[in-house]
């Protein structure tokens, strides 16, 4: 998947799984309230409303629980009782920062780039992740300290706070900023590019669940016989 979607740069060809049409839904619905195309009032219903003509995939079958009527549950939970973004000054929507680190281009888009009234910055991450493990958490905030670099490039200073903003959980993350860490994650980005560069062997990992209910390329790829049949 990593291969036909990076390094083949066949985005185009890429299909929608359940998971990431809740996730893309869940955004835009935030992205509207953000603009003020929608108001605080109105997302419940919005949301409720709009749900199958987003939502067009069934989800994976489970057999401890209905997770169509889970997910759904869980955003409409969510958008009910949603109460903003406090007294936020929004500074930034879905925008795109393109900055380098070292010789690599990087392009950052940040769900919200938020200000409170003490002129702090705050990047706020949207997730429709279930509850993350210590491990996950670490692994996911790298992402939010490599977008830091361009802001502290624009503004001048550090964020103040880095907030994964948990849908489903109706819950927040929140990481007190810590300038040591961009060492961190700039040193984990590079680390990674060098793995990528020196990769010469993109052999499929077979996992039937993410075959076929995560995996963007199931439709074009050359182990589908190998995994079970047609996963489109």
């Amino acid at each position: 998947m990593f291969y036909l979607e990076y390094i083949k740069s066949q985005r185009k060809k890429k299909i929608d799984g359940f998971f990431g049409l809740f996730g893309t839904y869940c955004h835009v619905i935030l992205e509207k309230y953000a603009k003020e195309e929608l108001l605080i009032f109105e997302l419940y219903d919005y949301y409720k409303r709009n749900y199958k003509r987003n939502i067009k995939m069934k989800a994976p079958p489970n057999k401890w629980v209905n997770l169509d009527e889970k997910y759904f549950n869980a955003g409409a939970e969510y958008f009910k009782h949603f109460s903003g973004f406090d007294d936020y000054k929004i500074l930034g929507i879905e925008e795109n920062h393109y900055f380098n680190i070292e010789n690599f281009k990087f392009r950052a888009i940040i769900d919200l780039l938020l200000q409170d009234k003490n002129e702090n910055i705050i990047i706020l991450d949207h997730k429709t992740k279930g509850k993350l493990t210590k491990k996950q958490k670490e692994e996911l905030l790298l992402q939010l300290y490599i977008y830091s670099i361009p802001i502290i490039e624009k503004y001048g200073k550090y964020p103040k706070k880095l907030i994964f903003n948990m849908i489903r959980m109706n819950d927040a993350i929140i990481e007190e900023f810590d300038p040591k860490k961009i060492k961190v994650a700039k040193d984990w980005a590079l680390n990674m590019i060098e793995e990528i560069r020196r990769e010469d062997d993109w052999e499929g990992n077979l996992d039937f669940f993410f075959c076929k209910y995560i995996c963007s390329h199931r439709n074009q790829c050359k182990y589908l016989k190998e995994i079970g049949g047609d996963f489109r």
